[in-house]
């Protein structure tokens, strides 16, 4: 039972934030931390590295490692619009905003950005719908790779084939037939390199 005047649990988990535009106390309002708190999960497609870290919304750039607790070092990477895992949807090159991932994944933001994911015809890859990716502008490319590709002002994600001049875009879902465009029509804006995973428990 608490002693009278102390603080309960719940009250030491608040913390308060001023509106600086207007320094009233009026103005001072009480959050839970852990509204603020979203957790996240970054998996190597290609070396398998995993990496478990939290982000302070209120805080865009802090980002936290779930291991010590403690703020980390970051990288921003350009947000695209989607990229759709399923059939290929509009894309939009236009930097929207961007998303901040700690440099113990990734060295260098050279030549990266992301794209998040819309669909499930990429589950069996491990890449699930809401899921961000991260991608590489390179042609340094391979059988296993899994590639952002535009049609005609569309993208997908899909892993791919090279038959004569034909380009074929494997999905990992036994549920979509793949799809096949000519060489010509298609332009491979990089390579899958990790997955940001959401709402991790």
């Amino acid at each position: 039972m608490n002693k009278k005047g102390s603080k309960t649990t719940q009250e030491q988990l608040t913390f308060e934030i001023i509106n600086k535009k207007q320094k009233n106390k009026k103005n001072i309002q009480n959050y839970n931390i852990y509204d603020c708190i979203e957790k996240y999960k970054y998996v190597g497609i290609e070396n398998y590295k995993e990496y478990l870290f939290e982000k302070d919304t209120s805080l865009n750039k802090c980002v936290i490692s779930s291991i010590t607790g403690e703020e980390v070092d970051s990288l921003k990477l350009p947000l695209l619009s989607e990229i759709s895992a399923g059939a290929p949807i509009y894309m939009n090159e236009e930097y929207e905003e961007y998303f901040y991932i700690p440099n113990e994944v990734i060295r260098s933001n050279k030549d990266l950005f992301m794209l998040k994911v819309k669909g499930d015809s990429m589950i069996d890859a491990d890449i699930d719908d809401g899921d961000y990716v991260v991608i590489k502008k390179d042609n340094n490319l391979n059988k296993r790779s899994i590639v952002a590709v535009e049609v005609d002002g569309h993208a997908t994600l899909k892993k791919f084939e090279v038959q004569g001049n034909k380009l074929i875009l494997l999905p990992q879902n036994i549920n979509y037939e793949p799809i096949v465009v000519s060489v010509d029509e298609a332009r491979i804006i990089g390579r899958a390199i990790g997955v940001v995973k959401c709402d991790v428990k």
